[in-house]
């Protein structure tokens, strides 16, 4: 890690070169696929279901379901009845399944609805159970509704449906909330959830739930929270709503507690289970695998920021959120192409840095380094030294890539910084000198191979002399297509390499 550390620049300019040019599938590692499947025709082959709905037209009919090739003509057969028996009892206060569901029915501990595929995962023996109804509200209202309304509702209907489940203390609003726990009224899954919440208060955010929805149900009616559900995909429309009626409960329940909306509204989802969270915030969907572990953690101050509280994880969240709002102002600029379309972003939080279509960090110094490949690569041409030159010119100071760099970059580590403070006549100062120690790098190492791109630092340097004579927003232009170089500048773009070449030269040369 030493090694890899003290030639931290090395790390961004060739270790990030490489592994954001290598072609990544955006896929999911999901479960293994189902090798031998019964096909549910569910016009023939569900059963009984009017044994306990004699009254009701069969809602289990209209779905597609898939189990797995060991499952007996009784599994299936016990399945079906309840499953409809829960999906009636739903119906029957307005929470209508989506009849396009992909629905698997195998015999696995785990039960999802998985975000990908959206299709409802079920273990053939435990769909009479909370986890079971959670999913069952997850297929209809989407992995971001908020897991607070989901537990809530689940226990309501358990209740009913005679579903065995963990008994819960009484609670107080008024009395039991206060400042040390106030977050936890956001409701989110990872305020149920170790690392991020204690035992303690992973029951507190259950009491909560439970109390919250029972006052929904009892004052405002299925069809208010049905309302609010299905309001989960959009961030800031679901926290206005979100706000406003826990305002209203609190009031109800004579607690002082006001909550406003959030700068930087977020969804917490709910998901597979080799991922410790997943989350959407207004640029992206967040992918945070079990074994992330960040790799400069003894070089950044937030490096456990992912892993440790629920006020760290939403202090980590909400900063990267600004510091892609700042790349976004400079880079996400129509001019350029009036029709630009941005896909949606999702970010893997891995054991891996690189981009491909999406963005895979697994230390926080590179996060800002990947986003700005996602933001140029719909509009620069892919030329290596333009597509890591731009990137490392922006973000070279800025952000956590800017506090591992200063960390390393330093004339005890790197012997070349030693070098250049010898010609400076005085010591080097990362902000302020950075870029000319790379043209000195480039200079005493008579290395000026930009047009072959083998090396990112030319790109660097012949960024930073482009915009110094012909200005950003023609650089931008250029960026976009190399060959209007002369119309933009009088300059061919071999002439204008010759033209660096020279200007790095002539400023070292003369000393």
């Amino acid at each position: 890690m030493k090694k890899i550390v003290s030639v931290i620049f090395i790390a961004l300019c060739v270790f990030l070169l490489s592994a954001c040019q290598a072609t990544i599938t955006t896929t999911v590692n999901t479960t293994p696929p189902i090798t031998s499947v019964t096909t549910v025709n569910t016009t023939t082959s569900v059963l009984t279901t009017t044994e306990t709905t004699s009254t009701l037209p069969s809602i289990i009919h209209s779905l597609s379901i898939e189990y797995d090739s060991l499952t007996t003509e009784e599994e299936v057969r016990q399945f079906n009845l309840d499953f409809e028996a829960i999906l009636q009892t739903l119906h029957q206060d307005g929470f209508i399944f989506p009849l396009n569901k992909p629905i698997y029915v195998q015999f696995s501990l785990h039960q999802f609805n998985k975000l990908i595929d959206n299709s409802l995962n079920l273990n053939k023996k435990s769909v009479k159970s909370m986890s079971a109804l959670e999913n069952i509200f997850f297929a209809m209202y989407g992995n971001f509704a908020n897991y607070g309304l989901v537990y809530g509702l689940s226990r309501y209907y358990a209740s009913k449906l005679g579903i065995q489940m963990e008994t819960l203390p009484t609670l107080s609003i008024r009395d039991d909330i206060n400042e040390i726990n106030q977050h936890l009224l956001e409701l989110w899954y990872v305020g149920f959830i170790e690392p991020y919440s204690t035992q303690g208060e992973s029951l507190l955010s259950k009491q909560i739930s439970v109390q919250f929805v029972n006052y929904l149900i009892d004052n405002h009616g299925f069809e208010y929270i049905q309302s609010l559900l299905s309001k989960a995909n959009d961030l800031v429309e679901f926290d206005l709503a979100f706000t406003d009626i826990r305002n209203q409960w609190f009031t109800h329940s004579g607690s002082s507690i006001q909550m406003e909306p959030r700068q930087v509204p977020l969804a917490f989802g709910y998901e597979l289970h080799w991922y410790k969270a997943i989350w959407k915030s207004p640029r992206a969907i967040w992918f945070l695998h079990r074994d992330y572990e960040d790799f400069a953690a003894q070089y950044t101050d937030h490096a456990d920021y992912f892993t440790s509280t629920l006020d760290n994880l939403i202090t980590i969240i909400t900063t990267l959120e600004h510091q892609m709002a700042d790349m976004d102002k400079i880079f996400k600029n129509t001019n350029l192409n009036p029709t630009l379309q941005y896909l949606d972003l999702i970010i893997y939080l891995g054991d891996q840095s690189h981009f491909s279509r999406n963005v895979f960090v697994n230390m926080l110094y590179a996060f800002i380094h990947e986003y700005v490949h996602y933001l140029t690569r719909y509009w620069i041409e892919p030329y290596k030294w333009l597509i890591e030159g731009i990137p490392l010119y922006y973000t070279r100071t800025y952000g956590y890539e800017g506090e591992v760099m200063r960390k390393a970059n330093t004339s005890e580590i790197d012997p070349t910084i030693a070098a250049f403070e010898e010609y400076l006549g005085r010591e080097f100062v990362f902000d302020n000198d950075w870029l000319d120690w790379i043209d000195h790098k480039i200079y005493t190492s008579d290395n000026y191979d930009k047009t072959k791109g083998t090396h990112p630092i030319q790109g660097i340097s012949f960024v930073r002399y482009f915009i110094k004579v012909y200005g950003e927003d023609t650089f931008f232009i250029f960026a976009t297509n190399i060959s209007k170089s002369y119309e933009l500048t009088g300059r061919t773009y071999e002439e204008l390499v010759e033209d660096w070449i020279q200007d790095v030269k002539d400023r070292f040369s003369t000393n």
